[in-house]
């Protein structure tokens, strides 16, 4: 196959976007596609292909062209031909690489399997706190960051079954999927489509959601007719699924401090038919006043590194860095002190991240439940989810019982 000039500009600038200009790879994607309504379906696929293959083995490829990683465009473009080579594409006339770069480059890629920080396109900070973490179990998770991520929707259970969604996605689209065993509401999706344009997700049948941010919900256990505040709520999958647990019933607050985010749940719960759910845009201290101790349950989903997620987000080991993750720890730490609060005399406190590492988790917790504000808990149960382990999605989760 050929990488034309078109295709292989679009991706250096697609990579600056992300790694430069911190854009989100799926925002770049759609913008650029949008941009480009001549392309086929076939250059749309190596576009993306590109894009996500950069940012995964950016470290990797950049090495086998000598340069660090890069800053700037002329960089990225050196890294161009490191990945060209790497996917046996052909070059268009005017970008010229002799046949003995060609060599060297294959080299250089056959040498970076020897060093795992290289093997797995990672930067030194992160492969030392991984060895310090997981160490031989490391090398697997790294593996497990580099492959694709895969599809998984959860069948509303308000509506429908996984069974009889697995046969509405067949009916409707010839759309082939798996049942899960011990995920009670996911189906995996093999045949990859547009399915946010199905009948049965506009009738809010399903909606796509990793198989262990499902299992949180489960995890949390919500009863019917409690009170549960969703602190770090965003688009809200996570109070979607609690409001299908809790079957309607019962009252869910939902709070952040990104209120367009809060109206995507609005859209979302009207589509899914879930109705315990309120929108709390303005969090004043009112508000905590008012459901000081009320809460049967409060989940914080705490903004994190995303280094749990590293499948769908491979640009978190360019865009992170030890500083922002020390900035993200004190944020966590501030909101377990003020919404422990709203906890109430044996209700549960529950603390998720998308990060699998201690300075986010382990250690947050436990200098939570030695300060002033977590002496009144005390830790029920704690776990790591790896994607190694597991085939999903990173997760840390503990949950804390506030004392009678």
């Amino acid at each position: 196959m050929r990488l034309y000039n078109n295709i292989a500009t679009a991706i250096v600038t697609g990579w600056q976007a992300v790694v430069v200009e911190q854009q989100t790879p799926a925002w770049v994607f759609k913008n650029t596609t949008r941009q480009h309504r001549s392309w086929g379906s076939r250059d749309r696929k190596l576009f993306g292909k590109g894009l996500y293959d950069g940012l995964r083995w950016l470290r990797k490829y950049a090495d086998a062209c000598q340069i660090d990683l890069p800053s700037d465009r002329s960089g990225l473009e050196k890294i161009l031909f490191s990945w060209a080579v790497d996917q046996g594409l052909k070059l268009c006339p005017d970008q010229t690489l002799g046949e003995a770069e060609i060599e060297k480059i294959k080299t250089r890629l056959q040498q970076a399997e020897q060093s795992n920080a290289l093997a797995a396109s990672i930067p030194d900070w992160l492969e030392q706190q991984g060895r310090t973490a997981y160490t031989t179990d490391w090398p697997n998770e790294c593996a497990a960051f580099n492959q694709q991520a895969l599809l998984i929707i959860r069948a509303n259970s308000l509506k429908t079954t996984p069974k009889k969604l697995k046969t509405t996605l067949w009916n409707e689209a010839q759309i082939e999927t798996e049942v899960l065993a011990d995920y009670p509401e996911a189906l995996l999706v093999h045949s990859v489509k547009n399915i946010a344009q199905l009948k049965a997700f506009q009738n809010g049948l399903f909606e796509i959601q990793d198989g262990n941010s499902q299992k949180i919900g489960h995890w949390i256990d919500p009863q019917k007719n409690q009170i549960l505040i969703d602190a770090c709520a965003g688009a809200g999958g996570k109070s979607l699924h609690l409001g299908c647990l809790m079957e309607n019933t019962g009252q869910i607050l939902a709070l952040d401090q990104q209120p367009d985010k809060l109206e995507r749940l609005q859209i979302r719960a009207e589509r899914n038919g879930v109705n315990n759910i309120q929108t709390i845009p303005q969090v004043t201290d009112d508000f905590y006043d008012q459901w000081a101790a009320k809460a049967d349950t409060v989940l914080i989903d705490a903004p994190c590194s995303g280094l749990g997620v590293l499948r769908r987000h491979p640009e978190h080991k360019w865009t992170m860095n030890p500083k922002r993750i020390a900035a993200l720890c004190e944020v966590q730490k501030q909101l377990l002190e003020k919404n422990a609060l709203l906890v109430k005399p044996e209700g549960q406190l529950v603390y998720v991240t998308c990060s699998i590492f201690p300075n986010e988790n382990q250690q947050q917790i436990s200098a939570f439940l030695a300060s002033d504000f977590g002496r009144d808990f005390t830790l029920a149960q704690e776990t790591v989810l790896l994607t190694h382990q597991t085939g999903h999605d990173g997760f840390y989760m503990a949950k804390m019982i506030r004392k009678s």
